[in-house]
């Protein structure tokens, strides 16, 4: 037999091989961003099935209606006022301003703004466990388990939140202010710098750049 024939199966066999180990990478981070996402997702949908909108008070710090106080006051639009006759500060910047564009475009009622509030809060912070989750499976150099506990803080913590939302887990973060909106914007920039190479030295695209410089610029407004 020709061993250039003898020599094709094999050859076509190792070029598989990445494309299959890349496929399945992608298959396991995928599984572990649904996991830590649902980590966060439960606890949340266990209080909210047990007392209605009434569990969202549960998670709600009480600074929350100082930032929606000072988002009902439409009129003073671009500036900020907690009492409508007076400029005030005091807040962050990024999160006063989303909750300010909300009461602008869609003039919610009270309860309603409180309910997208407490949304936002849920999403960004599902979306921080996956972005951390991803960064922890870098950092660990591919150890599943290890990433996803960095992150969700083991079983118990998570068993303890169906009694007291949020306690050991990052749904603790789901509370009506700035964390969310903070953690968001450091995770994606954590997960940036470590799947890119701007901390090494080699030269980072351009694109890459820019990215992690409207992050950073993010990070100080959040």
């Amino acid at each position: 037999m020709d061993p250039v024939l003898e020599l094709k199966p094999s050859l076509a066999a190792t070029q598989a091989t990445p494309e299959r180990k890349r496929r399945r990478e992608i298959r396991i981070q995928g599984y572990l961003s649904i996991m830590a996402m649902l980590a966060i997702l439960i606890p949340v949908a266990n209080s909210l099935f047990i007392s209605g909108k009434r569990g969202i008070f549960r998670f709600l710090a009480g600074d929350t209606f100082f930032y929606l106080t000072v988002a009902k006051h439409r009129s003073w639009q671009p500036l900020f006022s907690f009492d409508g006759s007076h400029p005030t500060n005091g807040f962050h910047p990024l999160w006063q301003w989303v909750l300010k564009w909300i009461s602008v475009a869609f003039e919610p009622d009270k309860m309603s703004l409180v309910v997208i509030t407490f949304l936002i809060c849920v999403a960004a912070i599902a979306a921080s466990a996956a972005l951390l989750t991803l960064s922890a499976y870098r950092l660990t150099r591919g150890r599943t388990i290890l990433s996803l506990f960095s992150v969700v803080v083991g079983f118990v913590p998570l068993v303890a939140s169906f009694v007291v939302p949020g306690v050991g887990t990052l749904a603790s973060f789901a509370n009506g202010m700035e964390s969310s909106l903070s953690l968001l914007v450091f995770s994606s920039l954590l997960l940036l710098l470590l799947s890119s190479n701007v901390l090494k030295p080699v030269p980072a695209r351009p694109l890459t750049l820019v990215a992690a410089s409207l992050l950073l610029s993010l990070v100080v407004l959040a």
